[in-house]
């Protein structure tokens, strides 16, 4: 492979598909600059006709079509139509990329992380693009958005040192002994994100839902560095679908504590089905805590917090490793201590981060974002469950009751233990 980077601005550019993987590719387009994108679909989605607007083609190119093309992608058509419709390009003087077909493809996408001019890519040839995706991620979290002011520095400094007449071997030893005199790359780095909470909440002041997310996934200290935690609840799906629409492949952390409902577990394979989801992470508690505190499995009865502990919160710790933030699906009219959520807090006792992009949102605020989406309900709501966890401390509420009611009933307990300090959670 020979690496070349492409100015979107100076090529004309197709782009062939029907779902939301062709929805993501022309996003990602239109993000690098590209100005002369033909989106050609014979199926659209909603969400694909949307987002090509005036560029849409309700057809498939043509020949003639082709041959005004320099670049064309072909995502998530079946391999009978993409096949030929690939040679028809080539033959128009093409280059192709079947999104997947590695043996159809003249050029590979190499995930990107962009700081200003600053252009950092991760390539596998196609083999594994999950692999690219997580160095993009790492790469995301150690570079963020300063770099952009980084690189004009240096290259002004470049640009004086070429001016007053230094050899190349010069500029290369300057511009080294200008990184390492700022510690830019020092391996004893460490980005302690909680130093940037107040610059975080002042910059995203009054974003909630999808803004939020696309603003702290996509750039800043917590880029590439954090999780989605989701149960596969009763309102999981909505969160759940704004995470993969900003970035399929952010890492999502389930909790199978060995109590939960079967229609939970075939829930999460449907979503994770449906919304195409990358990085599922089934996190399970530890053989040996269960065999030391709950061998007949009826901790649940005698010590409640306990059996939380070992079945979630110490999973849920362990599983987090690595991340400098997490995403909660928790709202304030859930009340109790949810009844003053931020969107962004502080997890002291871990120094993470916690976005909950939902905090401000009513009920029917969740309700109106599920049937604009056409997303489906975890099958236990129909039957009266508004909160759902274990089998063993879950019921449904009753009419008139909040609907946290059905968890943990007739006990002086209303969280898990996962969002509540550590000294408390034990």
């Amino acid at each position: 492979m020979i690496p070349l980077i492409v100015d979107p601005k100076r090529v004309a550019l197709g782009l062939v598909g029907r779902e939301r993987a062709c929805e993501r590719r022309l996003e990602q387009l239109l993000q690098s600059g590209a100005g002369q994108v033909a989106v050609f679909s014979n199926a659209p989605s909603a969400g694909l006709a949307a987002c090509a607007g005036a560029r849409l083609r309700r057809r498939l190119p043509a020949p003639d079509d082709l041959a005004r093309l320099a670049v064309v992608w072909i995502v998530d058509l079946p391999l009978a139509e993409a096949r030929p419709l690939a040679r028809a390009a080539r033959a128009a003087g093409c280059l192709v990329n079947v999104e997947d077909v590695i043996e159809l493809c003249d050029f590979h996408n190499p995930a990107q992380v962009r700081r200003g001019d600053l252009l950092l890519t991760v390539s596998t040839g196609g083999r594994s693009p999950g692999l690219a995706a997580r160095i993009r991620r790492e790469l995301a979290g150690a570079f963020g958005p300063e770099w952009a002011d980084r690189l004009k520095w240096i290259a002004a400094k470049r640009r004086a040192w070429r001016q007053s007449g230094r050899s190349l071997d010069d500029l290369a030893r300057l511009t080294n002994a200008s990184i390492d005199a700022e510690g830019w790359l020092r391996k004893d780095r460490h980005l302690n994100v909680l130093e940037h909470l107040d610059d975080l909440r002042r910059a995203y002041e009054g974003l909630e839902g999808l803004a939020l997310l696309r603003a702290l996934l996509k750039e800043g200290p917590l880029a590439g560095r954090t999780a989605l935690v989701s149960s596969f609840g009763a309102e999981s799906a909505v969160l759940l679908d704004m995470v993969a629409t900003v970035d399929p492949a952010t890492p999502v952390i389930f909790l199978d504590t060995g109590k939960l409902f079967a229609e939970t577990q075939a829930y999460r394979e449907e979503m994770v089905g449906l919304l195409r989801l990358r990085d599922v992470r089934v996190v399970k508690p530890r053989a040996h805590a269960l065999k030391r505190y709950d061998a007949g499995g009826d901790l649940w009865r005698r010590e409640p917090d306990l059996c939380c502990h070992i079945r979630k919160t110490e999973p849920l710790q362990e599983a987090l490793e690595g991340f400098a933030g997490w995403i909660t699906g928790r709202k304030r009219f859930q009340a109790g201590l949810r009844s003053h959520l931020p969107t962004i807090e502080a997890e002291w006792s871990s120094g993470r981060i916690k976005v909950n992009p939902l905090a401000l949102w009513s009920a029917e605020d969740v309700e109106r974002y599920r049937r604009l989406r056409n997303l489906p309900r975890h099958p236990l709501v129909d039957r009266g469950y508004c909160s759902i966890g274990c089998t063993t401390c879950t019921r449904p509420v009753a009419s008139g009751e909040a609907a946290r009611a059905g968890r943990w009933w007739g006990l002086d307990k209303t969280e898990c233990g996962i969002h509540l300090p550590a000294k408390d959670a034990a």
